[in-house]
């Protein structure tokens, strides 16, 4: 007699109280635990597509972009891709109730207004710092960032065009992991080899469940204990790293991007910026008093490749430094 193979679920534990709606309350250490074990069991394959089919598909959202229609086809639903995605994360794996597109919007509504009634945050150790982004308020995060990408597909035009096959990288702090949604839906052909890494968030939980099937990508769960050596378990340098809107919410802003720039091979590409914030909500102090100082010591290892490298004061948007 064969026996039945156990089929290993991937459903978040729940928190005492709240429903399956509007007030979904998900413990989520439990969860990455209980997930950890749903990806080992996850079969793997290639997504890589061809040339052809990849220039295709770019023209297209191009020449909806340009006629103007391509936003207003994504957040109706007509180009439902993404709420697809949405979805099955939301019923499969949060155990929410079955949502519509219209739902969609109405609940990132009712989950901002949580998220941004409570702006004080305590940020003394790396402990308390991973548990301020796991209380249940913070899944209106997952809500903002899928919107976003669905609307903005393509995150960087430049990291399109210094892609070659071959290339592995690592996009750190990665939320929903937008810079490997850009090469995973544009850029393909070019097979390069990804890590993403991050703490134990509400958006990470759902791009580690969008993207289990990919043979090109793994992941780098950031535990607590890990803040100083983030990268102890990945073995490899990168040619490029990416860290996009990170700096500002970091414990030890200029330690990561030092370290980081060591996790670079030689000619390898940093893609950074950096927010100048007031330290509220999830951005620290410690993102806003190192600011400067981490700042600095880019732009003395790093050779500009593009970008504006001229301002430390203000906000610094998106710029790639080649490691000297």
């Amino acid at each position: 007699m064969i026996e039945a193979q156990e089929v290993v679920s991937c459903l978040a534990v729940r928190q005492p109280g709240g429903n399956r709606l509007d007030d979904i309350r998900i413990n989520l250490p439990a969860s990455y635990k209980i997930q950890d074990k749903w990806l080992a069991d996850q079969k793997k394959k290639s997504i890589c597509r061809s040339f052809m089919y990849n220039c295709q598909t770019r023209l297209f959202f191009s020449g909806l972009k340009r006629l103007g229609l391509f936003d207003t086809m994504v957040m109706t639903g007509v180009l439902h891709g993404w709420f697809d995605a949405f979805s099955n994360y939301w019923t499969q794996c949060l155990g929410g109730r079955p949502i519509t597109v219209t739902d969609f919007h109405l609940l990132s509504y009712d989950y901002r207004k949580r998220f941004h009634a409570n702006s004080k945050k305590n940020w003394e150790s790396s402990a308390q710092h991973v548990a301020n982004y796991q209380t249940p308020d913070n899944l209106f995060l997952t809500f903002s960032f899928a919107a976003r990408e669905a609307v903005n597909p393509i995150r960087n035009h430049q990291l399109l065009s210094l892609l070659r096959p071959g290339l592995k990288i690592l996009e750190f702090g990665c939320s929903l992991a937008p810079m490997y949604g850009t090469w995973r839906q544009f850029s393909s052909h070019k097979k390069c080899y990804w890590v993403l890494a991050d703490i134990a968030s509400f958006p990470f939980h759902y791009a580690r469940h969008k993207y289990a099937n990919d043979f090109e990508v793994n992941t780098c769960l950031i535990t607590e204990d890990l803040f100083d050596d983030p990268l102890k378990n990945v073995e490899s340098k990168f040619d490029i790293i990416i860290i996009q809107e990170v700096f500002e919410h970091l414990h030890k802003p200029l330690h990561i991007a030092k370290y980081l720039c060591n996790r670079l091979n030689k000619n390898g590409l940093l893609f950074f910026d950096y927010v100048k914030s007031d330290a509220q909500g999830l951005d620290t102090l410690a993102g806003l008093e190192e600011r400067s100082a981490t700042l600095e010591f880019l732009y003395s290892t790093l050779t500009p490749v593009c970008g504006s490298w001229q301002s430390i004061q203000d906000s610094l948007g998106i710029c790639i430094g080649r490691k000297n």
